[in-house]
Order: structure tokens, then sequence, then C-alpha cells
């Protein structure tokens, strides 16, 4: 049984290629119809007949974590959701911490630092 409030993960299955599920939050439940907000931004109503369309989200992914290794939903969705609540939150940057043999790191340019003519193809050559 959803909440208002909960978090889910929401498998829109659209067919195309690299189907993540996406995070949302549960903005009403009313007469068995579920309304969500993604964390895109665009608002779902879900049916009875496509509540198998939606799953729980681990407390882990609600608000994002440090270390990766730490997630509960440790798949793509979630490291996905984890990166992006990052990167609103500006803390962009994720490497391998001493204890940890294998690591991610990320390094995304801000589109201002691109824009801005600092970093071109040729500069790196």
């Amino acid at each position: 049984m959803l909440f208002q409030g909960d978090y889910v993960w929401l498998d829109l299955k659209t067919g195309r290629d690299f189907d993540v599920p996406i995070g949302a939050v549960v903005k009403l439940c009313e007469s068995g119809l579920i309304q969500v907000l993604d964390d895109e931004g665009n608002e779902h109503w879900i049916s009875p007949q496509n509540a198998s369309h939606i799953k729980p989200m681990h407390p882990t992914s609600v608000h994002g974590v440090e270390d990766m290794i730490r997630l509960g939903d440790l798949n793509e969705a979630g490291i996905l959701r984890n990166l992006l609540i990052r990167y609103t939150e500006h803390v962009i940057y994720v490497s391998p911490t001493p204890k940890r043999s294998q690591g991610l790191c990320v390094t995304p340019l801000l589109p201002t630092f691109h824009d801005a003519g600092k970093y071109t193809h040729q500069s790196h050559q």
C-alpha cells in the first residue's frame, strides 16, 4: 500500500533503448488511482491495472548517499538517481575510496564551463 509522500520507482516500459525505471514521489492515492511526480517533473496517473509498474524505493535512494556501495537499490536506476541527486546538489565528484579496490569516477563538465569556451578539443591536444 502506498501513501502520499512515498518514494517509488516508476517503470514506464516505453520500449526505447536504455529503458530504466525513474524515481518518483507519490502525490495522491485516490479511488485506486495513484498520482506520481517523477524526477524529471512529469506527472503520471497509474491505474490499478498498471500498479506493477511501481516498486517501492529503498530509503538510501530517496536522498542519495556519498558512497554508492551503500545504496539499497544497487542497480542502474539507483546509481543514475544517486548521480542525479549529487549533480543537482552540486556534489558532482565521485571517486573511489582507498578502502575500495574498484570505484567510479565521474567528473561531468558543467554546460556553463563548456559554453564559456574554456574547454575545447584543441586545449587537450
